[in-house]
């Protein structure tokens, strides 16, 4: 009696672990074949919780948060024509994942260079023709 619950127990934890993998919700009616190839596919969503949280600490430390955005709706495009072809969808995040690994940290020259930085000039310097610097 009691190795059948562990094994249901089991069976639940490894059903509820599948579901929540990817990085969206695989429970939703209206997926396309290419994310419920993604559900389905056990690496699949592992690799798509792994671009997840590539992209979104991309966001959080790019200054171009908009370009960011209009790129990932791109690549989702892309990743989309892949059908259900493991391989091809397995590609797609290979290389959107290493895109999103080069996203530099953006972090401002103050905090990088503050202890170096001259105190600002309170007002503007200009060229000898008049150019504000």
């Amino acid at each position: 009696m009691r190795l059948g619950k562990i094994v249901l127990f089991s069976a639940l934890v490894a059903c509820y672990a599948n579901v929540q993998a990817a990085g969206f919700n695989c429970s939703l009616e209206n997926l396309n074949e290419t994310e419920k190839t993604i559900c389905s596919t056990p690496a699949l969503s592992g690799i798509d919780s792994i671009a997840n949280r590539r992209y979104t600490i991309a966001m959080e430390n790019s200054i171009a948060k908009g370009s960011l955005m209009r790129e990932q709706r791109e690549w989702l495009a892309q990743r989309n024509a892949c059908g259900t072809n493991v391989d091809c969808i397995k590609s797609e995040y290979q290389q959107q994942i290493r895109y999103l690994e080069m996203v530099h940290q953006f972090s401002s020259v103050k905090n990088l260079f503050g202890k170096w930085l001259d105190k600002p000039l309170e007002k503007g310097m200009k060229t000898a023709s008049g150019f504000a610097i």
